[in-house]
C-alpha cells in the first residue's frame, strides 16, 4: 500500500475466490470510505437547498392585495373664495372606500398573527411652505390625502412629505378573511392666486400603494394605486364675499288666529338681506338649503329642534314676493332651486329677502318656532 497517497490504492479484487485476498481488503474499504464521504456532502448540499426553498415562500403567509382601487378623483364643482389665503380648505370630498384584501394561507412558515403595513406615497413634492398639500394641474389649488382604517393602530394617516403608513395587526385561522376596509379623503386647499374664469381640473398626484409586514420587513409588494392621477372637476373663483353670513332673524309674535284660514296662510313678515362685496365679471346665483332637512325641495322651511308650535313653518321670499324653494348645499351650476341674482358689480351687492310664518297641515298650536337655513353662492 502506498503510504504517501491521500487515499489507499484501490486494487482489483478476486471476488470469485473463496480465499481472502488480504491485499485487496484495504483498497475495498478505502473505496467504500471515499464513497461515504461524497454521499455525506451530497446530503448536506441537499439540506441547504431545502432550507432555501422553504424560506423563499415566507412572504406568502399573509397575502394582501387591494380592491376598489384605480380611482378617478371626481371633485365636482369647486368655488374658491375671493382672496382665499394659502392653506385655506376649499372643499372636502366624501370618503372614497377601498379594501386591503388579506388572508392567512398555509405556506411555510405557518403563522396566524402578523402586522400588515400599507404605505401610501405620492411622487411629487409638497407645495412650498407645506408638508401635506400637493399640486394639482390648476395653479393655486392643491390637494391633501388622508387615509382612514379602523382596523389599524393609527386609524388615520395624512400623506406627509410624500408618504404615509399604517400598522394593521391581523390574527386568525387558516384560511380566514383578514381584509381591511379603508377610505381616502381628498381635501382641496388654496395654495395661491387663481386664474380668472372657469377652470377644468384634469389631474392630481397619483396615490400609490405598496405593502410590507413585520414578519418579513425586507420584502415589499406593489399594489394598484388608490387614485390613478386622473381627475375631473370645475373650479371657479368666487366673485363675491359675504359680509353677513350668520344672521339671526327674529320674527314678530303672532296669534294662531292670524294663521287659521287654512294651509298656505302667511303672517308676521320680517325683512332681511344677504350682503355681498363683489368684483365685477361674473353672474351671481344663490341656493338656499333647509339645514334641518337638507333633502327638502319645497318652499316651507322645516321646524328645527326646540320648536314647540305645531301646524306652522317658515317661508322665505324674494324682493318680488316670489317664494324661495330649497335645494342641496351645492355651488354647481344648475343645482335644484338655484336662482340668478344678477351680474356682480364692482362693490356692494345686497339681496333683499323676507321671512314669515306659513300655515301647514296638522293641528295648529301656539309655541316657539325655530328654523335654520343656509345659502350657497355660485358664480358663472
Amino acid at each position: 500500500m502506498n503510504q504517501d497517497a491521500k487515499w489507499p490504492t484501490v486494487r482489483r479484487c478476486n471476488t470469485t475466490s473463496r480465499r481472502a485476498d488480504r491485499d485487496c481488503l484495504p483498497g475495498r474499504f478505502a473505496s467504500e470510505s471515499r464513497g461515504l464521504w461524497v454521499l455525506v456532502h451530497v446530503f448536506r448540499l441537499l439540506a441547504v437547498a431545502i432550507v432555501l426553498l422553504w424560506g423563499s415562500s415566507a412572504h406568502a403567509t399573509l397575502a394582501c392585495g387591494i380592491a376598489n382601487a384605480n380611482k378617478t378623483l371626481s371633485a365636482g364643482y369647486l368655488s374658491v373664495p375671493r382672496n382665499a389665503s394659502p392653506g385655506q380648505t376649499i372643499k372636502t370630498l366624501p370618503p372614497e372606500p377601498f379594501v386591503m384584501t388579506c388572508q392567512f394561507n398555509a405556506n411555510a412558515p405557518v403563522i396566524t398573527t402578523a402586522t400588515h403595513i400599507p404605505h401610501f406615497d405620492v411622487a411629487v413634492a409638497p407645495v412650498a411652505g407645506t408638508v401635506d398639500v400637493y399640486p394639482t394641474d390648476i395653479a393655486g389649488v392643491g390637494v391633501r390625502y388622508t387615509i382612514y382604517a379602523d382596523a389599524c393602530t393609527e386609524r388615520s394617516a395624512v400623506v406627509t412629505n410624500k408618504t404615509a403608513q399604517l400598522h394593521c395587526p391581523r390574527s386568525g385561522v387558516i384560511p380566514s378573511d383578514q381584509s381591511i376596509p379603508a377610505t381616502v379623503v381628498a381635501e382641496f386647499v388654496a395654495t395661491g392666486s387663481l386664474a380668472a374664469g372657469t377652470l377644468t381640473l384634469t389631474s392630481v398626484p397619483q396615490l400609490k400603494v405598496w405593502y410590507n409586514s413585520d414578519f418579513q420587513p425586507g420584502a415589499s409588494w406593489t399594489q394598484a394605486p388608490v387614485y390613478t392621477g386622473t381627475a375631473s372637476g370645475t373650479i371657479r373663483q368666487q366673485s363675491c364675499s359675504v359680509q353677513n353670513s350668520a344672521q339671526a332673524i327674529t320674527l314678530p309674535t303672532v296669534t294662531t288666529r292670524s294663521l287659521d284660514s287654512g294651509a298656505g296662510t302667511v303672517a308676521g313678515s320680517q325683512p332681511f338681506s344677504v350682503d355681498l362685496s363683489c368684483a365685477a365679471g361674473a353672474q351671481v346665483s344663490i341656493t338656499f338649503t333647509d339645514a334641518t332637512n337638507p333633502s327638502n325641495t319645497s318652499s316651507v322651511l322645516s321646524l328645527a329642534s326646540g320648536s314647540t308650535a305645531t301646524g306652522v313653518g317658515i317661508e322665505l321670499r324674494r324682493a318680488n314676493d316670489m317664494k324661495i324653494s330649497f335645494g342641496p348645499d351645492s355651488a354647481a351650476p344648475g343645482t335644484t332651486n338655484q336662482w340668478l341674482v344678477g351680474a356682480a358689480p364692482n362693490g356692494a351687492l345686497g339681496i333683499p329677502l323676507s321671512a314669515r310664518y306659513v300655515r301647514t297641515t296638522g293641528t295648529l298650536a301656539a309655541g316657539s318656532v325655530k328654523a335654520l337655513a343656509t345659502f350657497t353662492m355660485s358664480y358663472n
